[in-house]
Order: structure tokens, then C-alpha cells, then sequence
């Protein structure tokens, strides 16, 4: 929109309405009694993925368009009519569907991930350009189709919320959190994420220091209740709060008020979308080691540990106790997502690969 451009965004049915200058929102049909769509796959998302086809089609046989963009499995659908009505197609690939099928552990599985595989190849072919989101994806890409042309563009973008010092103060009064220092974590509850490292990592550091506080931001109902009742098990419910899901403005102020910010995830290669928001708050960040944190983080911008509960709460612990080392990490973080990861590299790059698409379709700009 920023760059020019018109667009039509077909999307599902649950959200709030948006205003973006130069787009027109389209949301397909709303399945009976659909109240929120859960991640991964589901019957839900398949239902709408097949309504997408039909509002698609509607759009594509109502007006020409320069281009089609699409993200994640509507790409099996973009790619489609891409080639029906002779469209550029660029391919928007936030992760690698075939990869996130690897941990699943059903008996028919190496049947599904194979086609999974097979079907995600066919999708980078038919595509003109893509954008990947992390280096693991540029490689991936690069592995199954060498010459197709991508460019990286981290998912940086923020939404910006209330962070003043009035709203941090409310905050930490609405918590009881007062003078506390705060671990603060912030996403869902699936596995790979580590959320079990991270309250099995806190655990020696409240015993070592009782007025750190761990504010867990995110998880459903009983998720919280069941990680509520281990850490009542483990003596650490008094050093835990849980606030549950925040509309994506309010998170900014839980990023305010935390002395440090976590990572923990344990599995994957895609980079955590948070990690360009906890870099551009200047508060220092604990993360796993492992090449989903590394390939954008570093020890001059993070304390890495390994995925193991004591390293990680040493991790914790040793900034908690040296403020001067974690106030240094913080500002290099900001100075890093200052540099690569500001809204103008992002627009740059955006007009970049879609400067690629042009070229690989044989279209003027």
C-alpha cells in the first residue's frame, strides 16, 4: 500500500476490521458456530481454504490484476490461478508447510509429509519470486529451486501500542507486580515453544531471588490452569503471573514493564516473529541456542543457553544480578533492529522483490 499499489485481501472470516489505505478487505463465508481457528491444521481452515477458491475466482473473472500474492497454503490455490489467468505470482513463505508435518507422530505420517514435501516443491516452482522470512527459509528455498528469485524480509513489522509510563505503572499495579523485577515471556502455549523450559528454568531463580517475577503473556484457560497447579506443585505459584491472551496492542506494554524478555522456544528453524519486538524494546533477551534464535541473535545482542532448565536459569539469573551487563545487551538489540530490521528496510525490500517479480514474468515495473 505504502509502495502504491492497490490491493484485494481475501482473508478468514474472525478478526477485527482494519483500515489500510488502498486495501479492500474481502473476508470468505463464516463456517456455522466458528468462534476462533486454532493453529496448525484444521477442518475449519480447510472449509475456508476451499471457500477462498470461489471468492478468489470471483475476483480474478470481475478484474485484471498485475499480480498475485499469496501466503502459507493459499499459495496451492494462488499458484492455481496464477497460471489459469497468466498472472505473476509472488509467493509470501512464512514457514515451510512439509517441515512443520516432521514431529507429527501418526502411523500414516511419512505417507503425508512426503506428499506434504512433494506438493511444497510444485508451489516454490510455479512461483515468480518469493519472499522468505528467515535464513533457514532462504536456504530451504534455495536447496529445492536455486535460481528462483527471493529476498529475505523479516516479519519485523510492530504494532504499536501504549507503552508510556503511566500504562507500565497500571500494569504493574493490575499485576501487583510493584518494584518487582520481571521475566516477561510472550506467545502461545504449543510445545515447541518451550514453555516448560522456561517455568522449570525459573525455578531456581526465584529460589535465589523471591522478588523476580515470571509474567507470562499468552495461553488459553486451562492451559494456564495447568501450568498454574506445577508451579504450585514446584513452589514458584507466588513468583508466576499469568495473564492470559492480550489484543496485539496491549502487548507493547508488557514489553515496557519486563527487566528481561524470553525465548525459550525448543524446536524449529523458523525465527521467532517476537524476537523483532523484543530487539526494538532495548530490553535484553534470554533465548535457547538453537539456530531458530542464533540466525538473528547473537551474544553481543542475547544471553543464549542451552535448552536445558538449569543453563536456562542461570541465563536468567545472571542478568537479573548484573544490571549493567543487561542494560549493554538491551541496547545492542535496539541498535541491531535500528539497523536491519526498521520499516524503511522493510518497504525497501518489498519493492525489491517485487521489482524480481516484474523481471521473472517479463512485465514492466
Amino acid at each position: 500500500s505504502a509502495l502504491g499499489y492497490t490491493i484485494d485481501l481475501i482473508t478468514y472470516p474472525l478478526g477485527e476490521p482494519i483500515d489500510v489505505p488502498g486495501v479492500r478487505v474481502i473476508r470468505v463465508w463464516k463456517p456455522l458456530g466458528l468462534k476462533r481457528i486454532k493453529i496448525g491444521p484444521s477442518a475449519p481452515k480447510l472449509l475456508m481454504d476451499f471457500f477462498m477458491i470461489f471468492v478468489a475466482l470471483g475476483c480474478l473473472m470481475r478484474r485484471r490484476y498485475d499480480a498475485i500474492h499469496s501466503h502459507e497454503e493459499a499459495v496451492f490455490i494462488a499458484a492455481t490461478l496464477a497460471a489459469i489467468f497468466r498472472v505473476p505470482h509472488l509467493y509470501d513463505m512464512h514457514s515451510s508447510l512439509a517441515q512443520q508435518l516432521d514431529n507429527w507422530k501418526q502411523s500414516y505420517a511419512p505417507l503425508v509429509r512426503g506428499l506434504a514435501h512433494r506438493m511444497e516443491a510444485w508451489a516454490i516452482h510455479r512461483s515468480d519470486a518469493l519472499i522468505t522470512i528467515c535464513p533457514a527459509l532462504t536456504e530451504y528455498v534455495t536447496k529445492v529451486a536455486p535460481s528462483k528469485p527471493q529476498v529475505t524480509i523479516e516479519n519485523a513489522a510492530t504494532i504499536a501500542g501504549d507503552s508510556g509510563a503511566a500504562h507500565v505503572s497500571a500494569l504493574r499495579q493490575k499485576h501487583g507486580l510493584a518494584n518487582n523485577p520481571c521475566i516477561v515471556y510472550t506467545g502461545n502455549f504449543e510445545p515447541y515453544q518451550g514453555v516448560e523450559l522456561l517455568l522449570e528454568g525459573f525455578v531456581p531463580v526465584y529460589q535465589a531471588r523471591k522478588d523476580a517475577r515470571l509474567v507470562i503473556v499468552g495461553g488459553r484457560e486451562a492451559e494456564i490452569a495447568q501450568k498454574r497447579a506445577w508451579a504450585k506443585e514446584h513452589g514458584v505459584e507466588e513468583g508466576i503471573v499469568f495473564v492470559g491472551t492480550v489484543k496485539p496492542e496491549e502487548v507493547e506494554g508488557y514489553l515496557a514493564l519486563a527487566d528481561m524478555l524470553s525465548s525459550p522456544r525448543v524446536s524449529g528453524t523458523n525465527t521467532p516473529l517476537k524476537l523483532y519486538a523484543y530487539l526494538k524494546s532495548g530490553k535484553p533477551i534470554v533465548a535457547t541456542d538453537l539456530y531458530t534464535h542464533t540466525q538473528v541473535l547473537s551474544p553481543e545482542v542475547a544471553r543464549l543457553a542451552k535448552p536445558e532448565p538449569a543453563a536456562y536459569g542461570a541465563a536468567m539469573l545472571e542478568l537479573l544480578n548484573d544490571p549493567s551487563l543487561a542494560r549493554r545487551i538491551g541496547e545492542a538489540g535496539r541498535k541491531l533492529a535500528d539497523k536491519e530490521f526498521s520499516e524503511t528496510t522493510y518497504r525497501e525490500r518489498v519493492a525489491q522483490v517485487y521489482g524480481l517479480l516484474w523481471k521473472a514474468a517479463g512485465c514492466a515495473a
